[in-house]
């Protein structure tokens, strides 16, 4: 299951190139990718860029963004 979340997110060459702080429930959460990857659907072909996120504690994270609507989303 997933729920509509909040990024800031670090542009380079593209918008959203990667997410830096991630908002959860009012509250900010630095962090840093450890892997990304992304995904199509074979009959929609709706894209999503998925991310495997640290914070500096340790605890991971699991967020994709929609490419279609640019909304972000975190694994609960």
């Amino acid at each position: 299951m997933y729920r509509r979340i909040g990024v800031s997110a670090y542009s380079g060459g593209r918008a959203d190139e990667r997410p830096v702080v991630i908002f959860i429930d009012g509250r900010a959460v630095e962090v840093e990718v450890v892997e990304k990857w992304v995904s199509e659907d074979f009959n929609t072909r709706r894209r999503r860029r998925h991310f495997r996120l640290l914070d500096t504690s340790g605890f991971e994270y699991l967020v994709y963004q929609d490419e279609e609507t640019s909304e972000w989303f975190l694994r609960v």
